[in-house]
């Protein structure tokens, strides 16, 4: 990563004001309602770990398959990073998306 730290090396105290500021009832009412991402949004994510993601995606949703072709996996990650503008690195919204479009294009294939 460029001029920060990694995904791996964040701690809780990193986020302790976000969390303290959302430890209340009205919480609860953001998650029941699935509103919580409004106010506490996904981490963009890296390539590799991207990668992992759509791997476990892949083998919970499609256990009969044994094999990955990098290539599937590369073009998903395209598809995916998408940030800074003018350079991307990271996807945006994490691992959000990955389950569409691993069933997009593995469901035919179990078929």
């Amino acid at each position: 990563m460029k001029g920060g730290v990694t995904r791996e090396e964040l701690t809780y105290k990193d986020f302790e004001s976000v969390v303290k500021e959302f430890s209340s009832l009205k919480t609860t009412t953001l998650c029941e309602h699935d509103l919580i991402d409004r106010y506490l949004p996904y981490l963009p994510i890296d390539s590799d770990s991207l990668i992992l993601c759509i791997i476990e995606t892949v083998n919970k949703r499609f256990p009969s398959m044994k094999v990955i072709k990098n290539e599937e996996i590369q073009n998903i990650v395209e598809n995916l990073i998408d940030w800074p503008e003018h350079d991307p690195a990271f996807s945006e919204s994490g691992c959000r998306h990955v389950d569409t479009i691993v069933d997009e294009m593995f469901a035919e294939k179990e078929n």
